[in-house]
């Protein structure tokens, strides 16, 4: 879904939308989803009574729970030791990535040990998620179904259309299957966890944006219920929160790697076929003509006169083209609900002796804002 091209790639990829839509991806049934997991990380923000915490573990749970309700069909108890692991697996596929930059244009660094290290959890990371994910995959081959009607999620739905298009030249195969889902857990889980990390630094670090975003929730949604997409539309300074935030993040400051697969001529230059090409979205999303003032945090540039959203194009954090993020839909009501819930029930500051938030960050595979403590009071 990632990495391929040509058929393999077409294939798969419209597979995986198919399904993603029918599983709930741009419906409601899939907010109820997301709002189950909303409900249980506000139930662990209200167990920490006040006390200081990085949001990190908690919020990749949630948001990673939400990709295995559609993949396995079922979700975790947070504390399983089974989930426990599967994130760990994840997180460390993301934290020790950022080596490979660097061994790209020196590899002979590899041999010393700093390096070395970080390769070896990466490449344990890989391999333990595999293992899980062929786990659940051979189960899944166990009580293989024949019937449409019986599909429970996303790998019975893979599984039958193998063995439905297994006469023909499809590269429906398991090796593949277990290729697609690991994209799918790897695009779809550290993404919306560290917008949403951004997102809540952004409120710490500008509070009053914090309490204009409370007061509109409070207009539209008050107390009594969670955030649905529907309250979406009338909450224009809400989206225009979680747009700039989706542009200063910049959390995929290159997009995903491709390559050509002709010969091209782009701004006079020409582009042999096989080229690895890197898009380059923090240009895009920093450029004044776009975004004027595009240091700043401002959110003003989302709304017109009259305080409506105003959609900028240039806005572009899941990239754009026939390969954009094939998750993005599902990515932007996870961001409005999870975001909108927490803010919603607590006001969220920084631990004692701590004035100003650092805004630094890490790059992996993704641009991650540094470890940082937030304490969370319930809202009187």
């Amino acid at each position: 879904l990632a990495f391929s091209e040509g058929k393999l790639w077409r294939e798969h990829r419209k597979f995986a939308l198919t399904k993603l839509r029918e599983f709930g991806m741009g419906k409601v049934s899939i907010e109820k989803k997301i709002q189950e997991e909303a409900s249980a990380c506000l139930a662990h923000l209200r167990d920490t009574n006040g006390e200081p915490l990085d949001p990190q573990a908690l919020l990749s749970s949630c948001v990673l729970n939400v990709i295995v309700s559609i993949i396995f069909g079922a979700r975790y108890d947070y504390a399983d030791p089974a989930f426990l692991r599967f994130t760990d697996d994840i997180n460390a596929i993301f934290h020790n990535t950022n080596v490979q930059g660097m061994l790209n244009f020196f590899p002979v660094l590899r041999h010393l040990p700093v390096f070395s290290r970080m390769l070896k959890k990466m490449d344990a990371g890989y391999a333990e998620l595999d293992k899980k994910l062929e786990s659940n995959i051979a189960e899944h081959e166990e009580q293989a179904t024949e019937k449409e009607g019986d599909v429970r999620d996303y790998l019975d739905a893979y599984l039958l259309a193998q063995r439905k298009w297994a006469a023909t030249d499809s590269a429906f195969t398991t090796f593949q299957l277990l290729m697609s889902v690991r994209d799918l857990f790897l695009g779809g889980s550290h993404t919306v966890m560290t917008t949403l990390r951004w997102g809540l630094l952004f409120m710490l670090k500008y509070p009053h944006v914090l309490r204009r975003v409370q007061v509109e929730i409070d207009d539209v949604i008050g107390r009594g219920r969670l955030p649905c997409m529907a309250d979406q539309d009338n909450m224009p300074y809400t989206r225009a929160t979680i747009a700039e935030v989706q542009r200063v993040a910049d959390i995929v400051p290159l997009s995903v790697p491709h390559r050509t697969t002709t010969e091209l001529e782009l701004g006079g230059y020409v582009i042999p076929a096989g080229t690895a090409i890197l898009a380059n979205l923090t240009a895009i999303l920093n450029d004044p003509k776009h975004f004027p003032e595009p240091e700043k945090f401002r959110l003003e540039r989302y709304l017109d006169e009259r305080g409506d959203f105003v959609q900028n194009e240039a806005l572009i954090p899941f990239s754009i083209g026939h390969r954009v993020c094939l998750g993005e839909a599902l990515a932007k009501v996870e961001l409005f609900i999870f975001f909108t819930s927490i803010l919603q029930n607590f006001n969220i500051g920084l631990p004692d002796g701590v004035t100003d938030p650092s805004m630094d960050g890490n790059l992996g595979i993704l641009w991650m804002a540094n470890p940082y403590l937030l304490h969370c009071v319930a809202r009187q």
